[in-house]
């Protein structure tokens, strides 16, 4: 029985790893590609000069406050990525970083 919940997450999105190939795709795109869309989403916002073009800024300035953030805390903690320890199933190379914080969540 897993009781870390951080560990049961990770069980459950990374026990379907490797068992549906276009499943797999849309991991390793989401993974690789994810920030690029969100940047192009909040220019686009930005450039449509819509309404929302402050919380598109505060979006923006947001995110590279917690990236900031975050690479203070790996200064000072790190917690190893699956890979590391090791377990589960790598569906993409990554440097042997802190797992936490995860500039995903940011």
């Amino acid at each position: 029985m897993i009781t870390d919940p951080n560990l049961a997450l990770f069980h459950v999105i990374n026990d379907m790893a490797g068992k549906n190939s276009f499943l797999d795709s849309m991991m390793v795109f989401a993974a690789e590609n994810i920030i690029y869309i969100f940047a192009a989403f909040l220019a686009c916002i930005w450039l449509a000069k819509s309404e929302y073009r402050q919380e598109a800024l505060f979006a923006g300035y947001a995110s590279l406050l917690g990236l900031g953030i975050n690479f203070i805390i790996t200064l000072f903690y790190f917690h190893p990525r699956p890979f590391m320890v090791p377990i589960g199933t790598l569906l993409i190379t990554h440097a042997a970083e802190s797992s936490f914080p995860s500039d995903h969540a940011t």
